[in-house]
């Protein structure tokens, strides 16, 4: 087998000096990761493969030159008596929540089972945000595109980067999960940390007024947190996270009997009204939003009159109105996330067939926007959009072509699947896409 050698690298902040630290020899399967074990150093070392286990290696202060000693090994082999092997003596509570914050979903909802104190571990909110960080690291590679196909309510996740199925399909009387996607209930904007936005609306006894019955969702534990029903006409939803106090909010923009904004903070569970924003929330067609550290962006499209953005930050819970370059009535547009940074998708629907990609220049107020690239759909006319990666790819799909893939950067084409899979007599059968990343949140 291929043997590697891994080396430590560090840095004397106060010297400014590097130093190099020779870590012991593995598999190729096998990857490592400094952390911090009792005021000193230490080494995580993952073996992958078949088998999973994880071991720890601490450096031995007094030897010169640097040396490491194995203090445990944790086999994470998972057995039908729904056991772990853990080899020498009992693992530090510390170390074994730096292994399981580092493991896919799957794997934890399976080890709970393991022990009262696991499950415990694992089903507490900070162990989710914590799973959130390490397991994810903000990146595209372990997102999947979640989708809802129009009629049956059947919903799956994907692969982002060939589309190809991760679940089976789960829905209404189907055996499959848990989670059975709620009757007429339809989602607002797009994941945050494996959160959906559901809400259903009706009419309520005052017949001005619509009553609307919201609930945020964790469809893959099957877990939903059901809001208070609120009442107006014409609301515009989003969801939020603060990452500074680690809480979730929804706003609720009512434009009937008149404008008003509320907002609904997870951890208290009630909503309140807010008064500080100004009268620049104007009737329109909103675009799904996003969420940018703890900023929630919309799109809002005005009849024959252009466009421009809105934004809300989510702690301070103020609005902000950002405009957009110039645009032409056949054009549709949608706030898109592009390397961390706001980007905006101007979609020509009628006219020339084409994608703009442009991005918000941070430090500059007013905002200003670069043009970055510009694409011909090749005759796709009216595509409907799929996801837009961070890494600058956008996923569409068209009753002709099918699903492709298209990269901004390197401008290439790709076919992902044949056009009768997601089009029913030309008309798109997703009623709902987006990028998804499973957590544990509301377990």
């Amino acid at each position: 087998m291929l043997q590697q050698k891994f080396k430590l690298v560090s840095f004397d902040v106060r010297n400014e000096a590097f130093d190099y630290i020779t870590l012991p020899s593995n598999d190729s399967t096998c990857s490592g990761c400094p952390v911090a074990y009792r005021n000193w150093i230490g080494l995580l070392d993952f073996h992958g493969g078949e088998n999973y286990s994880c071991s720890l290696w601490v450096l031995d202060k007094d030897q010169m030159p640097r040396t490491c000693t194995k203090l445990y090994t944790l086999r994470l082999n998972y057995s039908i008596a729904t056991k772990m092997e853990i080899t020498n003596v009992e693992l530090p509570i510390e170390l074994v929540t730096e292994v399981l914050s580092r493991l896919p979903l799957k794997s934890l909802l399976r080890f709970r089972c393991v022990c009262k104190s696991w499950k415990s571990l694992i089903s507490s909110p900070d162990f989710a945000h914590l799973h959130l960080a390490r397991y994810h690291h903000d990146s595209d590679d372990n997102t999947s595109i979640f989708t809802l196909t129009r009629g049956n309510d059947r919903w799956m996740l994907r692969c982002s980067h060939t589309f190809s199925k991760i679940t089976t399909m789960c829905g209404r009387n189907q055996p499959d999960n848990d989670f059975n996607w709620p009757e007429n209930y339809y989602a607002s904007g797009y994941s945050v940390n494996g959160l959906l936005l559901l809400s259903k609306s009706r009419w309520s006894e005052d017949p001005k007024l619509v009553r609307t019955e919201i609930m945020l969702c964790n469809p893959v534990i099957g877990k939903v947190h059901k809001l208070p029903t609120i009442e107006f006409c014409g609301t515009t939803l989003g969801l939020g996270f603060d990452p500074s106090n680690n809480d979730y909010k929804v706003v609720a923009i009512a434009r009937f009997p008149s404008i008003s904004v509320h907002v609904y903070t997870f951890s208290t569970g009630t909503w309140r009204s807010i008064n500080n924003y100004s009268e620049g929330i104007e009737y329109g067609r909103y675009s799904p939003n996003i969420l940018i550290e703890g900023t929630i962006f919309w799109v809002i499209n005005y009849y024959q009159k252009g466009s421009r953005m809105m934004s809300f930050d989510v702690k301070c819970e103020v609005f902000d109105y950002i405009a957009l370059p110039p645009d032409d009535s056949t054009c549709w547009r949608y706030p898109v996330v592009h390397r961390k940074g706001v980007g905006l998708l101007d979609l020509d629907l009628f006219g020339s067939h084409s994608c703009s990609l442009w991005v918000m220049e941070k430090g500059h107020t007013p905002w200003n926007w670069s043009k970055l690239y510009t694409v011909d759909l090749q005759g796709a006319c009216v595509p409907d959009i799929i996801c837009f990666k961070k890494n600058g790819r956008l996923i569409f799909a068209t009753s002709k072509d099918g699903v492709r893939l298209y990269d901004f950067e390197t401008q290439h084409m790709k076919h992902l699947m044949k056009s009768h899979s997601f089009y029913s007599r030309r008309s798109f059968v997703l009623k709902y896409c987006t990028l998804y990343k499973e957590s544990l949140v509301l377990l």
